[in-house]
C-alpha cells in the first residue's frame, strides 16, 4: 500500500525511471530492486484499466531496478529502469522467488529478466507470446546493512532506515554494493 508522502514523492518526480523493453530474443536487464508497485493494467491502445471477464482487476507488478545502463539520449539517466511484470514473465517472477524460499520480491533483492524465447500464438494472426526467465535473489540483512557501517560486526538497520541512505545513493553505487555484499 503506497502512503500519501509516497504518492506525492512519486508525483513530484514525474513519471518515473524509463522502461526496459524486451524487443529480441536475449534481451536481458540485471540489477537490484530499488522499487516495486502493485498496479492494475492498461490497455495499450486506450489507455482504460484492463479486466478479466468476470470483472476482476487484471494487476501488475512494476519493478524498478538499478542496473548499468546507460542512454545518452536520456539526460541525467541513472541507470535505473522500470520492468512491467505480467502474464509469462509474472509467473516466471513468481517461480524464481519461490526457489529461494521467499515470498514476493524485495527492495534490495538482485534480480534478473531474460527474454528467452517465445510461445506459440493462440490464435492465427496473433504475435507468438514473449517467454521469459528470471533469477533472484534475496537481500541479505546482514550484508545490505554491512554496506552502511564500517563496524565490525554491524547491527541490522531497519527497512526503513537502509531505504532512507538507499534513496540518497546513485543507483549504479548501490547496484554495485549491494552485488559485492551478496558474494
Amino acid at each position: 500500500m503506497t502512503s500519501s508522502i509516497d504518492a506525492l514523492d512519486d508525483l513530484f518526480a514525474g513519471s518515473g525511471a524509463p522502461s526496459f523493453k524486451f524487443e529480441s530474443v536475449g534481451d536481458t536487464v540485471t540489477g537490484v530492486i530499488t522499487g516495486l508497485d502493485v498496479r492494475q493494467q492498461t490497455d495499450f491502445d486506450s489507455g482504460e484499466p484492463k479486466t478479466w471477464d468476470d470483472g476482476k482487476p487484471m494487476m501488475e507488478i512494476v519493478i524498478t531496478v538499478a542496473t548499468a545502463l546507460r542512454d545518452p539520449d536520456i539526460e541525467d539517466d541513472e541507470g535505473e529502469r522500470r520492468v512491467f511484470c505480467r502474464g509469462a514473465m509474472l509467473t516466471a517472477l513468481k517461480q524464481a522467488v519461490r526457489k529461494v524460499k521467499e515470498t514476493k520480491p524485495a527492495i534490495g533483492g538482485r534480480v534478473t529478466i531474460s527474454h528467452s524465447g517465445l510461445g506459440e500464438a493462440k490464435k492465427r494472426g496473433f504475435n507468438a507470446p514473449k517467454l521469459y526467465t528470471v533469477e533472484y535473489e534475496a537481500p541479505s540483512g546482514v550484508a545490505v546493512a554491512a554496506m552502511f557501517t564500517e563496524e565490525a560486526e554491524p547491527a541490522v538497520p531497519s527497512q526503513a532506515e537502509l531505504l532512507a541512505k538507499a534513496r540518497d545513493m546513485d543507483p549504479a553505487e548501490l547496484a554495485a554494493l549491494i552485488a559485492a555484499s551478496t558474494k
